[in-house]
């Protein structure tokens, strides 16, 4: 028989295993009437750090849907201590995001950069065109 003050009972063990370190603030003061400072607890993991918090906090910093999949929270990439992996929708993963986010950014500048090729390549025609348009102009016809 668990003891009422058995720590698995009451607390979880986060731990960051991101390159980043996870900063959220946690409200300690459901009914909203302590002064602001005392309603919120800031709480920082630094990468590879862990931090030992009530269980009554695990929905808000992870919430899970009926499938097991992260679907948002406070800090939804940490894991709990013994966790392998979590499973996160893709918008929650910052790391994913990111990548992404330099990827458009890059194929956007590549866009830009062949459209201009293009731009270059259709002026250098244009011009030889319009140098060869006045010579024929000068021309008498064959024919005459």
């Amino acid at each position: 028989m668990k003891q009422f003050d058995d720590q698995e009972d009451v607390l979880t063990v986060w731990v960051n295993d991101t390159a980043h370190p996870a900063k959220f603030r946690l409200m300690l003061d459901k009914k909203g009437k302590a002064p602001h400072s005392a309603a919120f607890k800031f709480v920082t993991v630094p990468v590879g750090g862990k931090i030992t918090l009530p269980k009554d906090f695990d929905d808000a910093i992870r919430t899970e849907n009926e499938f097991g999949v992260v679907v948002g929270g406070l800090c939804p990439w940490l894991k709990k201590e013994g966790e392998v992996e979590v499973q996160l929708e893709p918008c929650l993963d910052f790391e994913t995001v990111i990548e992404e986010s330099k990827a458009f950014k890059l194929a956007d500048k590549l866009q830009k950069q062949k459209a201009l090729e293009e731009a270059r390549k259709l002026m250098a025609e244009e011009k030889v065109r319009s140098e060869s348009e006045p010579a024929k102009r000068g021309r008498k016809p064959s024919n005459v």
